[in-house]
């Protein structure tokens, strides 16, 4: 069912550049997947576009296991930065795990 408004149109179909487009992981529900690249974008864009994070540089991420964060964590990490979170009461173990230095 396709509904189009002025400012909202949702299709059954649309046309995209096959290089635009990822496979879906299988571990992944439908619901799941979509959320995935918003959040790394965020994450990306935060550290890279407008934080410039260096290689030994300390970057601190709230909410180190949520979202945006879990995912600010390991490419802070893979930046080389050292990184230090925020987590949750109930999940310290997986902020541990996942790139935190601190």
């Amino acid at each position: 069912m396709a509904v189009h408004a002025a400012a909202i149109t949702f299709d059954e179909f649309v046309a995209v550049p096959a290089a635009d487009l990822a496979a879906k992981p299988s571990t992944a529900s439908h619901a799941v997947a979509p959320a995935l690249p918003l959040a790394g974008l965020t994450a990306l864009q935060a550290l890279v576009d407008h934080a410039a994070v260096q290689p030994g540089e300390a970057v601190l991420v709230h909410g180190g296991a949520g979202g945006v964060g879990a995912l600010a964590v390991q490419l802070a990490a893979i930046l080389g930065a050292r990184v230090s979170a925020t987590c949750a009461a109930t999940r310290p173990s997986w902020c541990a795990d996942s790139g935190r230095t601190r």
